[in-house]
């Protein structure tokens, strides 16, 4: 047999033994994940067989023609129904201005954010922070940006300082009993709703 049909073998072996193995697991990785990050493992296993999740950035904020009405979303006028997943941006709030980086209030992304939770949604958070070494924009890959936020790092104190801030963002969030998730990490974290959890 020629090694490069050995490959293709192994190769198909090795996809199928990972497949079987991921198949079985019925939790995390993490031991100490969360009930809800459980449910939310679970409820994605579940969803697999039966479709995919549609996701869109700031529905609940704004869309054609129209900027911060409650209950309104461009997928569901379009759709019939609310993505299933919903994107949030914390850009701008390390800066403790009062909008993000698309110009969304930070106080209404919260209501949005619940609201796209109670309805079952996956919310989805990303932070495009400013770059802490030279004041500008995520998109300015200066050198030497990620030592300054060492530790020892001339911007460390300031890059912590804007995690604060992040962190108590992200705590503030909690679902209708209370709920906190502990997010995986801080630049995307996974909520899931009880309409997916039930």
């Amino acid at each position: 047999m020629r090694p490069s049909n050995l490959l293709v073998i192994a190769c198909i072996i090795a996809q199928s033994v990972f497949q079987t193995a991921f198949a079985q697991s019925d939790l995390p990785v993490d031991k100490q994940a969360t009930a809800e990050t459980v449910r939310l493992y679970h409820s994605l296993h579940s969803i697999v067989s039966r479709g995919f999740l549609f996701g869109h950035q700031d529905d609940l904020a704004y869309g054609m023609h129209w900027k911060y009405i409650a209950g309104n979303s461009d997928v569901k006028e379009v759709t019939g129904d609310y993505p299933g997943v919903y994107g949030w941006e914390l850009g701008r709030l390390e800066l403790g201005e009062k909008y993000n980086l698309d110009s969304v209030p930070f106080d209404q992304m919260k209501a949005f954010i619940r609201a796209g939770y109670q309805r079952g949604g996956v919310i989805t958070i990303s932070w495009h922070l400013n770059n802490p070494l030279t004041g500008k924009s995520a998109w300015d890959p200066a050198e030497g940006t990620v030592a300054s936020v060492l530790a020892g790092g001339e911007k460390h104190n300031l890059y912590i300082s804007w995690l604060d801030k992040v962190a108590d963002f992200m705590l503030s969030l909690r679902g209708s009993r209370g709920e906190l998730d502990k997010p995986a990490g801080i630049a995307q974290a996974f909520l899931i709703g009880e309409k997916f959890i039930g």
